[in-house]
């Protein structure tokens, strides 16, 4: 979720592109309805209804309302959406339509369960920090951590096929898993 946010400051240097961006919103909504319905046929009790796939693409909407933002109002977003359910949780975010938001008292259960309250607030801090570098021209300054050669073009092309590369994990992951479980 925060490199979602670090992706969203950076991006913001260029202009704004809606087909790319909407492209790349779409590509991640269908996904995560995909993951959805297979996990809802395939794990009725505990499907995803609102997994990390769901939490970037609205963290993607919300944080591109913040990106031409000062760095601290980012920061003190990102914080408030962190505390937030701590402070405040009711009964009436207990139903799967509604405990997405963060504030459920009792979660129902999922396989993979990612709130908006607080990890989108993640998000807003990862942009925070990216703006500060770009704020100071220091964005750069990372680039002598990247791997060069090889080891760093394979980087690169993972970065660029991330969404391909879990999609394709699960299945594989889940084909071991489950196999193993009935042995244990």
């Amino acid at each position: 979720m925060m490199l979602v946010g670090i992706s969203l400051a950076l991006s913001s240097r260029s202009p704004f592109r809606p087909s790319a961006y909407l492209r790349r919103l779409a590509k991640i909504g269908v996904a995560a309805a995909a993951i959805t319905l297979v996990t809802w046929y395939a794990f009725p009790a505990t499907f995803i209804y609102f997994g990390i796939l769901h939490a970037i693409a609205v963290a993607t909407l919300v944080g591109t309302l913040f990106q031409r933002t000062p760095w601290w109002l980012s920061l003190a977003f990102g914080l408030a959406m962190l505390a937030a359910p701590s402070l405040w949780q009711s009964e009436l975010f207990d139903t799967r339509w509604l405990a997405w938001i963060g504030f459920a008292q009792s979660v129902p259960p999922s396989n993979d369960f990612v709130p908006i309250f607080p990890w989108v607030g993640i998000t807003f801090i990862g942009m925070s920090g990216a703006k500060v570098l770009v704020d100071k021209g220091k964005e750069y300054a990372l680039d002598r951590l990247v791997p060069v050669g090889r080891p760093g073009n394979a980087l690169a092309c993972m970065g660029r096929h991330s969404l391909t590369i879990y999609l394709l994990h699960q299945p594989i992951m889940l084909g071991i898993i489950i196999p193993l479980a009935r042995y244990l």
